[in-house]
């Protein structure tokens, strides 16, 4: 948007916001500021769409190199930063893929065990992974599924499981509440 089109802008939403305050009886100075940026918001920016509209998204076209499959029901996925690797999960497993120039290649597979089930708790599932910026380790949300517990509306607290990477050791386990269903580092 020019600096003409910015200009043309902003006296279209303020005069719209004066009008609206005349409308709606605001005439004290403390509903005034709240008053303009809810309707600043409102009016500015459609206004400044019709002067600049937004540009399509340019598409990043190429082709299939290679696909995996049998990956447990995956669910989510996370990318290493490097973009050398990454952590697919869904249902009971966790599967690291090394990411090559025209391949995938399976590294390894961790498996959820009774151990890290959410106590109280005879299933669960893997629902998120997120690995941490420097590549060495990932943290994996797991939620209640025990269908008596879900059932009941007792679905019991869920866990975050850290694994070491490449090794796909567990470096430690929390208990969270319930779900979850994402995590993020």
């Amino acid at each position: 948007m020019n600096l003409k089109n910015y200009d043309i802008c902003i006296k279209t939403a303020l005069a719209t916001i004066a009008e609206c305050k005349r409308v709606l009886g605001l005439t004290t100075n403390r509903y005034s500021l709240s008053i303009a940026i809810a309707l600043l918001t409102l009016v500015a920016l459609p206004e400044a769409a019709k002067l600049a509209p937004i540009r399509p998204v340019v598409a990043v076209q190429g082709e299939v190199a290679f696909t995996l499959t049998d990956l447990a029901g995956a669910e989510m996925l996370d990318v290493a930063d490097n973009g050398k690797f990454a952590v697919i999960v869904g249902a009971d497993t966790a599967t690291l893929v090394e990411i090559k120039n025209k391949s995938l290649e399976l590294k390894g597979t961790w498996t959820l065990t009774e151990t890290y089930l959410p106590t109280g708790s005879t299933a669960a599932e893997l629902t998120s992974v997120s690995i941490s910026p420097d590549g060495s380790y990932a943290l994996i949300s797991i939620k209640d599924n025990d269908d008596a517990n879900l059932d009941t509306f007792n679905e019991k607290p869920g866990k975050v499981v850290a694994i070491a990477l490449p090794s796909l050791k567990v470096l430690g386990q929390v208990t969270v509440g319930r779900g979850p269903d994402s995590v993020a580092i």
